[in-house]
């Protein structure tokens, strides 16, 4: 790690942690006017140029590995050496965003605002700027809300436990002490079987439900067991007919056919 230990340097430093400090950043006139006042050189600030350049590029390291502490420290160090560096500031931001996301703390919402605000000074539409307010506006409702989701829960489930806790203690004493408790009793007996034949008409009626269904297709499949045996009667009546068309001729032509008793005798053929 490099240190800058030029007194002029040093001084240049702390003029601009003033303004830090006061939540703004100087103008380029300003700046001009604090390196003139401190004779700084040309070589000296591209030292600080440079140093400030390793102190963005650790932070971005440890911003990686979420150790948000170390990285808001290296870019603290380094936005005073080079106050104009929206990289820097806007990393900051970031960090800032990352600490507050885990441990919640007014402090690190305050310190990214006021990064984002510079942010907007360097460059008026900064997308950066945008980007790190919307998210963390958006943070911050959603956890205004889970909190006040969650306190009403713990608030029903106390509430909860503690009424039915009383209604339980005050059910046990009336039903124990006084006349009254019999009619309770019966009260809650006849609500329980209620409750029961309620649940037994559901499933009956669901039942029902199953048996008319079954019904139903069994009536479709008889109809559709007729249609087909019209249709087998049909093809039947239909093979006897082609049956009848196609029988063998010889037996109508068996009554044309000459026997012996209808031939020619011997003689008669020769007086023929």
């Amino acid at each position: 790690m490099h240190h800058i230990s030029d007194r002029s340097i040093d001084d240049y430093i702390s003029q601009i942690t003033k303004f830090s400090q006061s939540q703004r950043i100087p103008t380029p006139q300003e700046l001009d006017r604090i390196v003139s006042e401190l004779g700084i050189t040309e070589e000296q600030m591209a030292e600080i140029q440079r140093v400030s350049q390793e102190h963005l590029t650790r932070a971005d390291t440890y911003m990686k590995l979420r150790q948000w502490d170390y990285a808001i420290e290296e870019l603290e160090k380094g936005i005073p050496l080079n106050p104009f560096s929206l990289d820097t500031i806007s990393c900051l931001g970031e960090a800032y965003l990352g600490r507050w996301c885990l441990k919640h703390k007014r402090a690190d919402g305050v310190n990214l605002q006021t990064a984002a605000r510079k942010c907007l000074q360097i460059q008026p539409d900064s997308p950066i700027a945008m980007s790190l307010l919307s998210r963390f506006y958006r943070y911050s409702k959603w956890r205004r809300s889970s909190q006040l989701i969650f306190g009403a829960i713990s608030l029903g489930l106390i509430g909860g436990v503690v009424l039915a806790a009383t209604q339980d203690s005050l059910r046990s004493l009336i039903v124990s002490h006084t006349p009254i408790g019999t009619l309770i009793g019966y009260k809650d007996n006849i609500d329980t079987e209620r409750e029961r034949l309620l649940s037994t008409d559901n499933r009956q009626a669901e039942l029902n439900r199953q048996i008319e269904s079954f019904k139903t297709q069994q009536t479709a499949m008889q109809a559709e067991i007729e249609s087909l045996k019209t249709k087998q009667s049909s093809l039947q009546a239909e093979i006897e007919s082609l049956k009848t068309e196609h029988s063998d001729p010889t037996s109508n032509e068996s009554d044309n056919q000459a026997t012996p008793d209808n031939l020619p005798s011997p003689e008669a053929k020769q007086l023929q």
